[in-house]
């Protein structure tokens, strides 16, 4: 009998069949025989996490041994405590992103949460927003500052096992 992280793990492993499927069929040559890849394509990898949450996430690209992930979805069947989720999981993450969350937004009316690198944490403009729903909806994702402002998503790049230490400590 397979365990939920094996159902994670084997969306993964097609996640990156395809992605070298992609990349082996999109390397045609350009007009002056140049290689060309293409740009701002994504796959998406979704696999129960637990008996409870499945995880929805989306990569920029996937290997035998990491990924570049743009955003993770969790969805739970089982309500969150916003409150407790937004205290505990800075500390909980802490050794699995790049830079710390902090809670900027605890709205216990709305049942919403957001955490965010804080400033002086930022990495080059850019951060992680994670938003969480108390009726189990979650979502990490990188962002990036524009020159104009505005915020582009950004992807960020970690080993499979980082993935899944992360995976399951977001649901």
């Amino acid at each position: 009998m397979s365990s939920p992280a094996d159902s994670l793990q084997r969306a993964l492993d097609t996640a990156e069949r395809d992605a070298t499927a992609r990349h082996q069929g999109a390397k045609s040559s350009g007009p002056g025989g140049e290689s060309q890849t293409p740009r701002n394509s994504t796959t998406t990898a979704s696999g129960r996490v637990s008996s409870d949450a499945m995880a929805h996430i989306e990569l920029e690209d996937i290997g035998r041994l990491g990924a570049k992930v743009r955003q993770i979805r969790v969805n739970r069947k089982q309500v969150r405590d916003v409150e407790e989720a937004a205290r505990t999981l800075p500390h909980r993450l802490a050794n699995l992103l790049p830079e710390p969350v902090v809670a900027v937004e605890v709205d216990v009316g709305l049942d919403e949460a957001i955490l965010r690198t804080s400033p002086e944490n930022m990495d080059r403009k850019r951060f992680f927003d994670l938003r969480i729903r108390g009726r189990g909806d979650l979502v990490l994702r990188r962002l990036q500052v524009g020159d104009d402002g505005e915020r582009e998503p950004a992807s960020w790049t970690l080993t499979r096992e980082q993935l899944g230490e992360l995976v399951k400590e977001l649901a």
